[in-house]
């Protein structure tokens, strides 16, 4: 049991209608992903109201649901003034009846990997709750929060932002033990003035420290120094650092690919360890040191740490890698980093591919980078410096920002095949890659690249076979 009755009508100050006999032992906010004993929050959005599919989430199996008017429903209800206030209460509460210690995440870049690779490591040491997928928002942070099971010995919460004011809202509902700020870049630059700006409002994690919280910064970032500052003025009781930077604190000395993920050297604490990490990005490194900060800080077994380190695999539509082969006999390497992209994400992704294979070609399919403003152009154009770096051998590119990119690289040393949208750089793939081929698909989700992502792993139309994924 996740939620009794009557701990929701306390949490809530709710009025039950039709009974307090029930309990839930998950908390839903989609009919269409309503499990048994699912509690449904009827949220009212600009498009939608949940009222209106209360009956759907009942015959999913939701146990009862939480509404802000009377419903004619087959299940029982709490009624309360505002169902994303009650949320919000409801994950206070879960706070505040709960000894985890809670870790916040935010950043430009990073932020899932990190909380997965978090996650994923202090699970080997006891129970520990996170955020799922990209619920990092008004919404997706109240609702993680409150999903968390009262046993949890450590929480890991996600936080995102478009606009200034959105962490500031959401951290003092977490009050995180540990605040972390993975990196600051240009992501979003479409809805701030400058770096700046975005640093600070990065830097609003700060504001819902609990009493003797701690900072996590990259020291390699630019603007530690500024969101150090930040955090003391917090009430920060202690600022780690991570990074290549000799300063830091926990420092990473040289990274090398591996067949399954990558090896790391560094010194922790002091001490030199080596260690693989199971996911295939470089830049998964310092991923991976802000998960040992938070187990050195916590006095964990740090053997039982690194081995856990070694388990973790890359996470779908952010540097998956899948080995695919084609009806055709053409078996080739599709690296999965679909879900979104930013100018910093976006050449680390690069970086990585032109490092990948030992044999065979590098293809990066490339979409637009959205939400990037005035800027647009430069940042799209800045990416050729990136590639000329270590060319691919060929690439696929859609979208006004790519297109633009070509244009500014005429005498490219690769192969540019432009597409107007996502099926059509999908029907480019088919017919330019190659047995043997790493294959990278990188852009932002708006772009549809998650679709062109599954097109490609099921390979080309039906009446030329079926492709296999392994």
């Amino acid at each position: 049991m996740l939620w009794s009755a009557q701990s929701i009508i306390k949490a809530t100050q709710g009025v039950p209608l039709g009974g307090e006999d029930w309990q839930a032992a998950g908390i839903s906010i989609d009919s269409r992903s309503t499990l048994p004993g699912d509690l449904f929050i009827a949220l009212k959005g600009p498009n939608h109201d949940g009222h209106s599919h209360i009956e759907q989430a009942a015959e999913a199996g939701a146990s009862a649901a939480l509404v802000d008017h009377p419903v004619d429903a087959s299940i029982p209800a709490v009624q309360v003034n505002h169902t994303l206030c009650g949320l919000r209460q409801m994950a206070i509460a879960s706070r505040l009846r709960s000894t985890a210690q809670r870790i916040a995440v935010t950043g430009s870049v990073g932020k899932t990997g990190t909380r997965h690779i978090i996650s994923t490591l202090l699970a080997a040491h006891g129970h520990c709750h996170a955020s799922e997928g990209n619920l990092n928002n008004h919404i997706g942070a109240p609702l993680s929060l409150a999903r968390m099971p009262a046993r949890s010995q450590f929480g890991v919460f996600e936080l995102g932002m478009n606009h200034a004011g959105e962490i500031a809202d959401l951290s003092p509902l977490v009050k995180p033990d540990y605040a972390i700020i993975t990196r600051i870049a240009k992501s979003h630059i479409g809805h701030f003035n400058s770096l700046e700006d975005i640093a600070s409002a990065k830097g609003e994690i700060f504001q819902g420290l609990a009493d003797g919280g701690i900072a996590v910064l990259n020291a390699d970032d630019p603007f530690t120094p500024f969101l150090s500052s930040l955090a003391r003025e917090h009430g920060a009781s202690r600022i780690i650092t991570i990074g290549e930077n000799k300063s830091a604190d926990h420092r990473i000395l040289g990274i090398s690919r591996q067949a399954h993920g990558i090896e790391v050297a560094a010194l922790i604490n002091g001490i030199r360890v080596s260690f693989t990490l199971g996911m295939s990005g470089t830049h998964n490194a310092w991923s991976a040191l802000f998960a040992l900060a938070i187990a050195e800080s916590e006095g964990l077994d740090r053997d039982r740490s690194l081995e856990a380190l070694a388990g973790i695999d890359d996470i779908p539509g952010r540097g998956k890698h899948h080995n695919v082969t084609y009806p055709d006999g053409r078996r080739f390497t599709l690296i999965d980093d679909s879900y979104n992209a930013s100018p910093a994400s976006m050449e680390a992704a690069l970086r990585d591919l032109s490092g990948n294979p030992r044999h065979g070609r590098r293809v990066a399919i490339l979409a637009d980078m959205l939400e990037l403003g005035e800027e647009s152009d430069a940042l799209h154009r800045s990416l050729g410096k990136t590639l000329l770096a270590a060319p691919p051998a060929v690439v696929i590119a859609f979208g006004e920002g790519m297109h633009s990119l070509a244009g500014s690289m005429p005498d490219a040393p690769f192969q540019m095949h432009l597409a107007d949208d996502a099926d059509a750089a999908t029907g480019l793939a088919f017919r330019h890659v190659r047995d043997g081929d790493v294959v990278l698909v990188k852009g932002s989700n708006g772009m549809r690249t998650p679709a062109l992502m599954r097109n490609l792993l099921k390979g080309p139309p039906p009446h030329n076979g079926e492709s296999h994924v392994a």
